[in-house]
């Protein structure tokens, strides 16, 4: 697996609004229906899709990461993932704000071209 099929779990990290998810003390991954997941602790999130949506998308070619200070709500399109096979967008688990993305991610794409 490429290292920007491993990382992509990591998108971004966001502080949750509104969010509905009951949070313990500490971080726990809360998985959606479309392979997108949510782990909250003090306050802030990170979100990703699961290693079955990386592992189906295969070798990823581009990845579109949200701007930091971008406020969404929950379901919103807020990212895509595009490779080889398919392109999949990722709508956020949870409404609240872009505080930082893993730009890390696109570094790597480039590199590996």
């Amino acid at each position: 697996m490429s290292f920007a099929a491993r990382t992509i779990s990591r998108l971004s990290v966001i502080r949750p609004r509104f969010s509905t998810l009951s949070l313990r003390g500490y971080a726990t991954k809360r998985f959606t229906k479309d392979h997108e997941w949510v782990s909250v602790s003090d306050g802030v999130g990170t979100f990703g899709i699961s290693d079955y949506a990386q592992k189906a998308l295969g070798d990823v070619v581009f990845i579109e990461l949200p701007e930091v200070g971008k406020v969404f709500a929950k379901k919103d399109n807020i990212s895509a993932v595009e490779s080889v096979k398919a392109a999949s967008d990722i709508y956020a688990p949870v409404s609240g704000e872009v505080v930082a993305v893993n730009s890390a991610l696109a570094t790597s794409l480039l590199d590996q071209l």
